[in-house]
């Protein structure tokens, strides 16, 4: 099992999505815990070694996800048009 990590300003991000998909990557991120093989419906960022970024409808969850660890360190949820700007 993978261990999840998440990015301390997270709990302030969340804050300003909208309720519904609030719940949605909420839903998700405790999904995440339980999750076999995180690279099933993760998509690789160009560029990146270990970054992952999964898509929860207008949202994208940005990962780095370590094998050798077991590690899936969330680092970013934002909405689709801003998420890679700060890459």
């Amino acid at each position: 099992m993978y261990q999840v990590r998440y990015n301390i300003d997270l709990i302030k991000v969340l804050k300003y999505i909208p309720t519904k998909d609030q719940l949605k990557l909420k839903s998700f991120l405790q999904s995440l815990h339980n999750i076999k093989d995180p690279f099933i419906h993760a998509k690789k960022l160009k560029g990146a070694n270990t970054l992952y970024r999964y898509r929860i409808g207008h949202y994208r969850i940005l990962c780095d996800i370590s094998n050798r660890k077991l590690t899936i360190l969330v680092i970013d949820i934002a909405h689709r048009k801003n998420v890679y700007k700060n890459l």
